[in-house]
């Protein structure tokens, strides 16, 4: 999504009658790399979620979770256990294959101080045939902040089943780093 934002953006550029001139594209691409800089500079301070982390979950409290984390170094996304998360940015999967359907939108962003991670999750699966009914929706917001070298996460989960509310859900977890 960013590539094509930035092909439409130098496309646009290039078109405009009053930027239409190479030098002047070429001058705005040498700059970008100061734009980086700048922004790295406005990050620092934030939250550092990197490392392997083994922790519990007090709504599983016999199941020891485990998850590697990498986070970008411009900020803009982190991968967890080799899956990357976009942050402020709309991302979106989606599986469809022998009746069962899955998809689930996802926004991440971080906290106005950068020392938490915020998100938001709709989630929804359907098996079997689709008039069959029993589409499960599920919609979950959660944070992962550090305290005291620990990571901490919240969250909390609304379930639907065709429509009508089945369950909420709360779960803390803590990690150490492994």
């Amino acid at each position: 999504m960013k590539k094509q934002l930035l092909l439409i953006s130098l496309g646009a550029l290039v078109a405009s009658s009053s930027f239409a001139s190479l030098p002047y594209l070429y001058k705005r691409l040498q700059q970008s790399p100061a734009k980086v800089q700048k922004a790295k500079l406005a990050h620092e301070g934030y939250a550092n979620f990197s490392g392997a982390w083994v922790g519990f979950c007090d709504d599983t409290p016999e199941e020891e979770e485990s998850m590697t984390i990498e986070q970008s170094e411009d900020l803009s996304s982190f991968t967890v256990n080799q899956v990357e998360f976009p942050i402020d940015s709309i991302s979106t999967n989606s599986s469809n294959e022998n009746f069962n359907i899955h998809k689930s939108i996802t926004h991440l962003r971080w906290s106005s101080d950068g020392q938490q991670i915020l998100g938001t999750l709709l989630d929804y699966s359907k098996e079997g045939n689709m008039s069959q009914g029993n589409l499960v929706i599920a919609v979950v917001k959660y944070n992962w902040y550090l305290e005291n070298g620990k990571l901490h996460t919240n969250q909390e989960f609304s379930l639907f089943n065709d429509g009508s509310p089945v369950d909420t859900h709360k779960s803390h977890c803590v990690f150490s780093k492994d």
